[in-house]
């Protein structure tokens, strides 16, 4: 399917939403890099870091099989945004479980993580499980996977600074444009040119929830 797409005129930049790290072989990557558009950002579904908490959820991979994917996708995308969820509090998750999420935040290096406090809901195995997390260890654990997330996104968004990258931008308010690198860093430039729906190359000048960027000639 994104083979099919890339061969449609008009489209420049294919961005992937979320997938499941069971779709990221060799096979997939090199075809994908041959289409030459398929942005170098992927959210990969995680959920837990810890294979106990893993195997509760019946999620179809471990913590290995999932660091092994970022490793192929890294090898052919070296310079690629990987976000992810995860969720903190799962019934049963022991604080060495907690500490194996907070671990592979730095083994993978995530660009960005998206962090849920587990909730019960009606009519799910998970809802009657043992062994329900305190709602304040919860809280606690939530907020110190934010604050690592926060880190490794500031430690991804240096490593691009100064660097020339595509950015195709998407809005305009008051005379600043904003939009996406390849690698799903949010930047902003100003310009006297209307750069809606524009790709353009720039040069990103620092960091932040919202990086400053130059716009380069053409």
């Amino acid at each position: 399917l994104i083979e099919a797409i890339a061969e449609v005129d008009g489209i420049e930049r294919i961005r992937l939403s979320s997938v499941e790290p069971i779709i990221i072989t060799d096979d997939f990557m090199e075809r994908a890099v041959k289409t030459g558009k398929l942005c170098d950002h992927f959210h990969l579904s995680l959920q837990s870091g810890s294979n106990n908490i893993l195997k509760a959820m019946n999620r179809r991979y471990t913590r290995e099989d999932y660091i092994e994917k970022a490793n192929i996708i890294r090898k052919y995308m070296p310079h690629a945004g990987l976000t992810t969820d995860i969720i903190v509090g799962f019934p049963g998750e022991s604080e060495e479980d907690f500490e194996d999420s907070m671990k592979i935040v730095k083994e993978v290096g995530f660009s960005r993580i998206h962090v849920f406090k587990y909730s019960k809901r009606k009519n799910t195995k998970a809802a009657v499980m043992k062994n329900q997390i305190d709602g304040n260890v919860k809280k606690e654990r939530s907020e110190k996977l934010i604050a690592l997330g926060e880190e490794y996104q500031e430690i991804f968004e240096r490593e691009n600074m100064k660097t020339t990258q595509s950015v195709l931008f998407e809005e305009e308010h008051d005379g600043v444009y904003y939009g996406y690198t390849t690698n799903y860093i949010r930047v902003k430039a100003k310009s006297h040119e209307d750069l809606t729906n524009k790709i353009k190359k720039v040069k990103i000048l620092d960091t932040g929830e919202i990086a400053n960027c130059e716009v380069l000639g053409d």
